[in-house]
């Protein structure tokens, strides 16, 4: 059994757009991922509203994924590969953080699951960049992101290099889906399903010619 961990915020969690509300299992990415790669793969998720990578948010109460990720590793090792999709909500003006500072976050993310020697392999690691917002985002999202799209942008590269740095896998969501004009910020059932099917796709690459 090849046990994957998907490490996230709401676009992990499924937080759907349409409704406010939470895609069914077999909708969100990672269940998408599940059925695609099949019984010999088990994909455990855990996605979170308003997960940051930094930070505790002073609103939303303990958000901070580099607090919760120790604990989060103990309790499902041993693993053999691990998926983090964070960024988007560090990128909130509340926190007034750069998209390179974001990186760092994330850096400190990928050592810890280094140190912690997570995986089998450390470089079995993925990094997915968020898909960048979009400008016209739902009014109510706006008064918290103001306009990220530049920094978003910017994320993606800065996470680029770093999976480079840190000998990892990388993933450009934007590359393959767009988030939902409903809101600007999440992932639309299209957008889980194109996602859930490439990482699978990745995976079996990976895990077949090891």
């Amino acid at each position: 059994m090849i046990n994957i961990l998907c490490f996230g915020d709401s676009n992990t969690y499924g937080y759907n757009p349409s409704n406010k509300e939470r895609f069914m299992r077999q909708e969100r990415w990672t269940g998408v991922l599940q059925q695609a790669l099949g019984k010999d793969y088990y994909v455990i998720e855990e996605g979170l509203n308003g997960r940051t990578i930094l930070y505790d948010d002073p609103i939303e109460g303990d958000k901070c994924g580099k607090k919760q990720l120790p604990m989060l590793l103990a309790s499902h090792v041993p693993l053999d590969f691990i998926i983090v999709m964070l960024g988007t909500n560090d990128l909130k003006t509340r926190f007034g953080s750069s998209s390179f500072d974001i990186m760092l976050g994330m850096e400190s993310i990928i050592r810890i699951m280094k140190d912690m020697k997570a995986c089998a392999k450390p470089e079995n690691i993925l990094i997915l960049a968020p898909a960048p917002l979009n400008r016209e985002m739902d009014p109510y999202l706006k008064y918290m992101f103001g306009d990220p799209m530049q920094k978003s942008q910017e994320l993606i590269d800065c996470y680029r290099d770093l999976a480079k740095n840190e000998n990892t896998h990388f993933m450009s969501v934007g590359d393959i889906t767009q988030v939902s004009e409903l809101d600007g910020v999440h992932l639309s059932g299209e957008g889980h399903k194109i996602l859930g099917l490439k990482i699978a796709e990745m995976l079996k690459q990976i895990f077949d010619t090891n």
